[in-house]
């Protein structure tokens, strides 16, 4: 759930209206990067669907990198990890703030009574430069814990550039992050909140606009995973 406050030349407005929390808006940039996404999935497909041709024998290897995706998998569907995942979820908010140019301020996580009055479990706070800065950025915004790589972004970059000796760890590593990116992303995905009353209500028809968009931004981070682990564990 975010909360925007946005400057304009006259008054300082909240986002969404106390009086008509109705969105106005569609998300069309979100459109506008499926084109961009297309291209970088036919570049990407090619070698990433190599890793497929490889015979199962030789797959042994990437047992590491299995173990961390099922790890991945038992943290996204633990009633236990419930609050972790919430924090997860603002701060992708919170990152794509920064990487949009936006001004975070704060995340706020409330108690249970501060839930049942605000409607929410946690909001995330920011400022926009301007309104249409803002009616470009939001929805990027708003999507970004179904579609941001918090994890896998920041462990590849890491393995890339300073290679680890244990080949294991470093499997393991980039599965547990890739697993948990994806899978944390669709079980939010899947929470009908978030779809009626969370990230999707903040513009038109977002379901729709921002279902195709979270669907190619984690085809292509598989991808590259993909072709990363072709890349590392057969190497040649």
């Amino acid at each position: 759930m975010i909360l925007i406050e946005y400057k304009t030349k006259e008054r300082v407005s909240v986002s969404p209206n106390e009086d008509d929390d109705t969105p106005t808006e569609f998300a069309w940039i979100l459109v506008v990067l499926l084109v961009p996404l297309y291209f970088i999935h036919q570049a990407l497909a090619p070698e990433a669907e190599s890793l497929l041709r490889v015979p199962k024998r030789e797959l042994r290897p990437l047992w590491p990198f299995a173990v961390g995706v099922g790890c991945s998998i038992l943290f996204a569907g633990s009633r236990g990890m419930s609050g972790l995942r919430t924090v997860f979820h603002e701060v992708r908010h919170a990152v794509v703030v920064i990487l949009t140019a936006n001004k975070f301020k704060r995340l706020k996580f409330y108690s249970k009574k501060e839930r049942e009055q605000e409607g929410a479990v946690a909001r995330c706070f920011y400022s926009c430069r301007s309104a249409a800065w803002k009616r470009l950025t939001d929805p990027l915004i708003a999507v970004a814990p179904y579609s941001f790589p918090l994890f896998t972004l920041p462990t590849l970059l890491i393995v890339y550039f300073v290679p680890f000796k244990n080949f294991d760890a470093t499997l393991f590593a980039v599965g547990l992050a890739a697993g948990i990116d994806v899978s944390t992303a669709i079980r939010d995905f899947f929470n009908t909140n978030n779809i009626s009353k969370g990230d999707f209500s903040s513009f038109k028809l977002g379901f729709f606009f921002g279902l195709p968009f979270c669907v190619g931004s984690n085809l292509v981070l598989i991808e590259l995973v993909g072709i990363w682990l072709r890349r590392f564990a057969f190497a040649t």
